[in-house]
C-alpha cells in the first residue's frame, strides 16, 4: 500500500549506491538501497503510518490481523520503530520514531522541482529534510522460517529533497563558494 512521508528528516541514506544491509543473523545481505526517516512523537503520520500498517496485515492475515500486529510490533518487526531503542548509539533517535525502507531497485531521487539529483548534486543527505514515496507490505515466510520471515516492510520507491537541515556525519560536500579564491600560479596557502 502505497504511503508518503512528507517533510522528514534523513538519516543513513544510501541512495545512490546499494550497501549490504545485516540480515537477522547478523550476516550481511543482498546490497539494497536503503534510508531512514526520523519523525516527531506527535506527528500525525506516526497514526497515518500505524494504521497503514493495520489495514496491510488485514489485508494479509484477515481475522488474526491484530494478535499478528501485537507480536510483530512487540518484537519490533515493522517498519516504524521506537527511536528510543537506538538511541545510545545515535543521539538523534531519543524521543523520535523512525521509518527504515529499502529497495533492491534504485529509487527515484528528485529536487523540490521534482528534477533528478545525482550523488554529485550533495543532495539529500543524512539530516536534510525529505518527502518519501514508500510501498508497505507484509513479508509471511512459509514453513520452518515463517515465525521469523513475518514482518511488515517499506519499499522505498522515490525520495525528493525539501530543505537543508543539520548534516549528520557525512553531510553534503564543500560547495565552490566555501573555498577561497586563488590565483592561477600564485604560491600555495602555507
Amino acid at each position: 500500500m502505497k504511503f508518503i512521508l512528507l517533510d522528514k528528516r534523513l538519516s543513513f541514506p544510501d541512495l545512490f549506491v546499494p550497501k549490504a544491509q545485516m540480515n537477522d543473523a547478523g550476516q550481511p545481505g543482498k546490497p539494497t538501497y536503503a534510508a531512514n526517516f526520523l519523525m516527531e512523537p506527535d506527528d500525525p503520520q506516526v497514526d497515518e503510518l500505524n494504521d497503514v500498517i493495520d489495514k496491510v496485515l488485514a489485508e494479509h492475515f484477515g481475522d488474526k490481523a491484530k494478535a499478528m500486529g501485537a507480536a510483530l510490533r512487540g518484537a519490533d518487526r515493522v517498519c516504524l520503530h521506537n527511536g528510543d531503542l537506538k538511541a545510545d548509539k545515535y543521539e538523534a533517535y531519543g524521543g523520535m520514531y523512525f521509518v527504515t525502507a529499502r529497495n533492491g531497485t534504485k529509487p527515484s531521487i528528485l529536487d523540490r522541482d521534482k528534477t533528478p539529483l545525482t550523488q554529485a548534486s550533495g543532495r539529500p543527505y543524512g539530516g536534510c529534510f525529505v518527502n518519501a514515496v514508500l510501498d508497505v507490505w507484509v513479508q509471511d515466510g512459509k514453513g520452518e522460517k515463517a515465525k521469523h520471515g513475518r514482518r511488515v516492510n517499506a519499499t522505498l520507491m522515490g525520495v525528493q529533497f525539501v530543505c537543508d537541515g543539520d548534516a549528520f556525519a557525512g553531510g553534503p560536500p564543500a560547495k565552490p563558494e566555501d573555498f577561497p579564491d586563488l590565483d592561477v600560479g600564485s604560491e600555495a596557502l602555507a
